[in-house]
């Protein structure tokens, strides 16, 4: 079954936080892989892999720009041999990207922290809000670099991009 929502998002670059603190407040180890499909448009089509604890989901995703805060998204489950099937079209190298995604409760808002692979100083919030003009708060140990919500070059679409061309590089700050 198919899940569609209004996803209305800020995002950051933050200094890259220990898991140590993470796991002392309180925050949720996901490791992610996603694969970005073909352009359609407008819109971005990912499959994504999500590994909790010892326990595996697949997900295939739709999302339509709207501003540069929000999106619709549309999301359904699909099984591993959905995802290896779709996994084969998303061309050769692929457009992937590997992450652990800290989720953090705080503030009445999830905080969701991605910590790549091949950044070892920097990390991304993400923050889910009720409206575009919603205030964001984070925790004392979350060091905010900068709001990079209206920078495309940290969508996790331009990430992965990068990756496959080999011309990631960790920001500068």
């Amino acid at each position: 079954m198919s899940t569609a929502h209004l996803e209305i998002e800020r995002k950051y670059l933050i200094k890259r936080p220990g898991e140590d603190i993470l796991v002392q407040h309180g925050a949720k180890k996901y490791v992610i892989e996603q694969i970005y499909l073909p352009d359609r448009g407008e819109d971005t089509e990912r499959i994504r892999k999500i590994s909790i604890d010892r326990v595996t989901e697949y997900y295939h995703t739709v999302k339509k720009h709207v501003t540069d805060l929000t999106r619709i998204e549309k999301e359904r489950r699909i099984s591993r041999d959905e995802y290896e099937r779709l996994k084969k079209l998303a061309g050769y190298p692929p457009m992937r990207i590997e992450k652990v995604r800290w989720r953090l409760p705080y503030g009445g808002v999830c905080i969701e922290l991605d910590i790549y692979p091949f950044w070892h100083k920097t990390a991304i919030a993400e923050v889910e809000l009720a409206g575009e003009d919603e205030r964001v708060v984070f925790p004392d140990f979350v060091r905010i670099i900068r709001e990079v919500t209206h920078e495309k070059q940290y969508s996790n679409r331009a990430l992965a991009e990068l990756l496959r061309d080999g011309k990631i590089s960790e920001p500068e700050f």
